[in-house]
């Protein structure tokens, strides 16, 4: 877990390679990005993002090497045309089998629609303080990932996750 830092979460950069698996990333942080590669690679494995508001974005990249997300929760809090928060800004990035709040061009994403702003924690534990663990997601997240062989069989806490190639399961690193 990296969660509630002022000053973001991960900066990679200068051919730095990033693997995120498991791991909450990000909180209620604004005006901050929480995993921006710079010049740099990340895969990004079963893995929630959240972002907080104004010019806060989940995951953002500049002149990324090769990025890569796959059955992970991307969300930012804040109404987009509204405070500018953005789930992913981040050209040339392979997203699939993953969940944010917009439509995102990629195999197997699901668009969850906007988390309540006033009320994150209705999907979320304890979203202010970045305890990311599920409470009452939107129903079409646990359907969204696509377990296959290397991914991890436990969500961030231990509890078993499918281990059957294809089998659905839910996308970030909880299960709820």
């Amino acid at each position: 877990r990296i969660v509630s830092n002022a000053g973001g979460a991960i900066l990679a950069e200068a051919g730095a390679d990033v693997v995120l698996r498991n791991s909450f990333v990000g909180g209620n942080e604004n005006n901050v990005d929480v995993v921006h590669i710079d010049t740099a690679s990340a895969t990004i494995i079963y893995s929630t993002l959240a972002a907080g508001t104004f010019n806060a974005t989940a995951l953002s990249c500049t002149n990324p090497v090769g990025v890569t997300v796959r059955n992970s929760l991307i969300v930012a809090r804040g109404t987009p045309w509204l405070y500018l928060a953005f789930n992913v800004v981040c050209d040339g990035v392979d997203i699939t089998y993953s969940a944010m709040e917009a439509e995102f061009m990629g195999m197997g994403n699901f668009n969850l629609g906007q988390m309540p702003t006033n009320d994150p924690d209705s999907w979320f534990l304890d979203y202010p303080a970045g305890d990311l663990h599920l409470t009452t997601p939107p129903a079409a997240l646990a359907t969204t990932a696509r377990w296959a062989t290397g991914d991890p069989a436990t969500d961030i806490d231990g509890d078993a996750r499918p281990t059957v190639d294809g089998t659905l399961d839910y996308a970030g690193a909880d299960l709820p």
